[in-house]
């Protein structure tokens, strides 16, 4: 049987339901929203939940491109096996930003949820400061090259 998203949670809930955790069995069918899991669909093409494998600067050169100016409106999410980064077009400049977590966010959620883990954080978390910051995609893409990887 092939090893993906679904078996393992499939197997983790029939092994919750049968022991000790019945109540968590339902919590595995629905894992938090806005996580990724880059296995499903290949590895530069992230879907649900981390910790991600380490993405290669040519995955992330390949995602960039793809996504080209729809980061202006979504911003483009990566780092090591949690994202630190973000890519960003902000008016006509590209920029590479570090991931930020709002302290206040981060405590009000732990009080709603009563968990916080690095993939509630890695959520939570909004592009901050700039790393990098280039007048077009190539340009970025070409201080990417620059850089030491991954960029944790």
């Amino acid at each position: 049987m092939p090893v993906n998203r679904a078996s393992v949670i499939g197997a983790c809930a029939d092994a919750a339901a049968a022991g000790p955790l019945r109540g968590f069995a339902g919590a595995l069918a629905s894992p938090l929203p806005g996580l990724r899991w880059r296995f499903g669909a290949g590895f530069d093409e992230p879907e649900e939940v981390a910790p991600n494998p380490l993405e290669s600067r040519e995955q992330l050169i390949a995602r960039l491109r793809r996504a080209g100016a729809d980061v202006a409106h979504t911003p483009l999410r990566f780092g090591g096996h949690h994202d630190s980064h973000a890519a960003v077009l902000e008016g006509d400049a590209w920029q590479i930003r570090r991931l930020v977590l709002d302290r206040a966010r981060a405590d009000e959620y732990m009080q709603q949820h009563g968990l916080f883990t690095p993939e509630v954080a890695e959520r939570l978390s909004e592009p901050g400061p700039v790393v990098l910051q280039a007048a077009s995609l190539e340009e970025l893409i070409a201080a990417l090259e620059g850089v030491s990887w991954p960029m944790w």
